[in-house]
């Protein structure tokens, strides 16, 4: 249940009373008292409502990015970003991230290698709860440089960010940053924490459809994708099977990799072991002592 609409429920109740509307009273507070209240999908922030319906508009990347700029400003946050925070995620998503971040700082960001120490995406990848980013450890001397390259570039120093697991065990965030001061920035945003969560709900399910998330289960292998992929799985040339077949390699991998919207032959290899599509292999001559 969430708190802020309890709270208000039970003042609205007593006024109610106060005013002799007791059976409407009594109503609400049956309604409170059911518990039923954690059903209810609203948000408490009447502006923010209005903005989310455009999620269901998103039909693209552009799309989202527009959205996300609508719901940063809405919250009153600088920058807002969705992003894979799972090794899952890998083989899920062609796009992995979904930003309003100025150009020049994600550049700054990849050539940097600033991922490998980030202590958001760390925190994000271990944890199922939201935080802010002053509960991080910023002492080490590399998470010292990339803190202060983020506020250089008008990232920060005040964030939230908030992990969401979602089907087949894989984790998006969603991250808000603010150059407020911590304090300032905790005191204002945690009012908006609960309407957060629901935008997540809807802000994840427009990700998986619009950022390369790979439907593979009504994937269908022919008997010669299967060999090369079962062959490629054993070590085997991709050459050398396609010549066996009288095939071009490209044009099999090409097929291939459309068939499981991968960019690679290997991320197609590893979204077919997930799907299962190669749990029955066939027995090898090498996999039979006789």
């Amino acid at each position: 249940m969430t708190e802020w609409l309890e709270n208000s429920l039970a003042v609205s109740i007593s006024e109610m009373r106060e005013l002799g509307m007791s059976s409407i009273a009594d109503d609400l507070g049956r309604l409170l008292a059911s518990g039923s209240l954690a059903d209810i999908q609203l948000y408490r922030n009447t502006e923010l409502a209005e903005a989310a319906d455009a999620i269901d508009e998103i039909c693209d990347a552009a799309d989202f990015k527009v959205c996300l700029h609508q719901l940063a400003h809405t919250l009153g946050v600088d920058h807002m970003t969705v992003h894979c925070c799972s090794a899952k995620a890998t083989t899920s998503f062609n796009t992995r991230v979904i930003t309003t971040y100025p150009k020049s700082w994600v550049e700054e960001y990849v050539v940097r290698g600033f991922s490998n120490v980030d202590p958001i995406l760390a925190r994000a990848e271990g944890t199922p709860t939201g935080f802010y980013w002053d509960s991080l450890n910023f002492s080490f001397p590399l998470v010292a440089e990339f803190r202060q390259a983020a506020v250089a570039a008008g990232i920060g120093p005040s964030g939230y960010t908030l992990p969401v697991t979602f089907e087949d065990g894989i984790r998006l965030a969603c991250t808000v940053s603010s150059s407020e001061s911590p304090l300032m920035f905790r005191e204002r945003f945690s009012k908006s924490e609960h309407d957060l969560r629901l935008l997540m709900e809807s802000l994840g399910a427009a990700f998986f459809e619009i950022a390369g998330r790979v439907r593979v289960s009504n994937a269908v292998l022919d008997k010669a994708k299967f060999d090369v992929l079962l062959g490629l799985a054993r070590g085997e040339p991709v050459e050398e099977m396609c010549a066996l077949m009288d095939v071009d390699p490209k044009t099999m991998s090409a097929l291939i990799c459309d068939l499981y919207g991968a960019k690679t032959l290997f991320q197609a290899l590893a979204l077919s072991v997930r799907a299962g599509h190669l749990d029955e292999w066939p027995f090898g001559l090498d996999e039979i002592q006789h």
